[in-house]
C-alpha cells in the first residue's frame, strides 16, 4: 500500500499518516472475516477509496515534469512494490520449479495478486495527466468524473481488466476527493462538529438503509461491484470527506495527538497490505502443525496481531538494510522513539 503519492510533499502530516492506518486496519481485518457482511458495508466506502483520496490531497501539483513524474513513481511505488512481491515465488522454486516465476510477475502484473498497486500506479499517471492539461479546478474534476463513468462502463463490460485499469479509471473520482479537500481545504476547515457529526449520521443512515433493501450485497472494491451505484457513490464521497474534515479538526484543534506507534504503521501500508496475507498463513501452518485449534474470534484476532507483528519486524528491517525497497533514502528512519 502507497504510503503516499508517488509525487506527494515530503512533509508528513499526522494525521494524514493517523488515517492511513485505520484504513489498513480495515483492510487486514476485513480479509479475515470474509462474511461479516455488516462490516463491509460500513467499511468499504472509507477503506480503499480513502487511501486514494489521500492520494489526492498529498499530491505534489507543484510538479509538470513529465520525466520527473515517471522517475519519481518509479521509484517510489513500482520499485517497493515488485520487491515486496516478486522475490517471494523465488523461495518456491524448489518445490514448484522456475515456471512459478514469470506465471507469479504476470499474475502480479495483471493484478491478480496486490491488485491494488497496478492500480494507485495506473491512478497516479492518469490523474497526473489530468491535472497536467486540465489546469483548472473545474475541467479537473470534469475530467476525473468522466474518466470515472468510462471506468465504470468498462469494468461492467469486463474490458480493460488487465493491470487493473479500469479500476485506475474509477479511481479518478476518489482521487478527486483529494484534490477538492486540498482545494477548498480553507471552507472545510471551518465546518463546525454541527456539520460532521450529522454527516456522519447520514452515512451510518445510509449503511443500514443497504443493509435493509440489500442485506446480502457489500461493496466491493476489487471486484468492481457496486450493489447500488448513487448509494455506493453517496456513502464514498460523505463517509471519506467527513472521516478527512474530523480527523485533521481533532489533531487541530489539539483533541487527539497521534502517538508515534501510529504514525509509523501509516508510514509502512505498503508492507502491511503486501505482506500481511503472506505472515498469516505462515501462522496458520505453525498452529497446524502444532495441532492448536483457536475459536473463530479468537484466531481472527490472533492473525491480526501477528500480521502487525511480522510486517513490523519486516519494515524495521528493510528500513534499516534496503531502504531503497521501500522508495526511502539511505538514513531514513522509522517513525519510532
Amino acid at each position: 500500500m502507497s504510503t503516499g503519492s508517488a509525487v506527494g510533499n515530503s512533509r508528513r502530516i499526522d494525521w494524514v499518516d493517523a488515517l492511513r492506518a485505520m484504513a489498513m486496519f480495515f483492510v487486514i481485518l476485513g480479509h479475515q472475516i470474509h462474511d461479516v457482511t455488516g462490516y463491509f458495508v460500513f467499511t468499504s466506502p472509507i477503506k480503499l477509496p480513502l487511501f486514494f483520496m489521500i492520494t489526492g490531497f498529498v499530491f505534489n501539483y507543484g510538479r509538470t515534469d513529465t520525466g520527473a513524474f515517471f522517475k519519481n513513481l518509479f521509484f517510489k511505488l513500482v520499485v517497493p512494490w515488485l520487491c515486496l512481491t516478486v522475490p517471494i515465488y523465488f523461495f518456491k522454486i524448489p518445490s514448484r520449479g522456475f515456471a512459478i516465476v514469470p506465471k507469479a510477475v504476470y499474475m502480479i502484473l495483471a493484478g491478480e495478486i496486490g491488485w491494488y498497486m497496478p492500480a494507485l500506479i495506473l491512478g497516479e499517471i492518469l490523474w497526473f495527466f489530468t491535472c497536467k492539461y486540465g489546469k483548472s479546478p473545474l475541467r479537473i474534476s470534469l475530467t476525473a468524473a468522466a474518466v470515472c463513468c468510462l471506468g465504470i462502463l468498462a469494468g461492467h463490460f469486463r474490458l480493460l481488466d488487465f493491470a487493473m485499469f479500469n479500476r485506475a479509471m474509477i479511481a479518478q473520482y476518489y482521487i478527486l476527493l483529494g484534490y477538492l479537500f486540498k482545494t477548498f481545504h480553507g471552507r472545510i476547515t471551518r465546518l463546525s462538529w454541527r456539520t460532521l457529526l450529522p454527516a456522519a449520521a447520514v452515512y451510518l443512515l445510509l449503511g443500514c438503509v443497504s443493509l435493509r433493501i440489500w442485506p446480502h450485497s457489500r461493496m466491493d472494491i476489487h471486484n468492481n461491484f457496486y450493489h447500488n451505484y448513487p448509494l455506493c457513490f453517496a456513502m464514498i464521497t460523505l463517509g471519506c470527506l467527513t472521516v478527512f474534515a474530523a480527523a485533521e479538526k481533532l489533531c487541530v484543534e489539539g483533541r487527539v495527538r497521534i502517538p508515534r506507534l501510529v504514525r509509523f504503521l501509516g508510514q509502512s501500508t505498503i508492507v502491511y497490505y503486501l505482506l500481511h496475507t503472506r505472515n498469516i498463513r505462515l501462522l496458520l501452518k505453525g498452529l497446524a502443525l502444532l495441532h492448536i485449534e483457536l475459536p473463530f474470534p479468537a484466531l481472527v484476532c490472533v492473525k491480526v496481531l501477528f500480521a502487525y507483528l511480522m510486517c513490523g519486524i519486516e519494515t524495521l528491517l528493510l528500513l534499516r538494510f534496503l531502504p531503497w525497497a521501500l522508495g526511502r533514502k539511505k538514513g531514513t528512519g522509522p517513525c519510532l522513539p
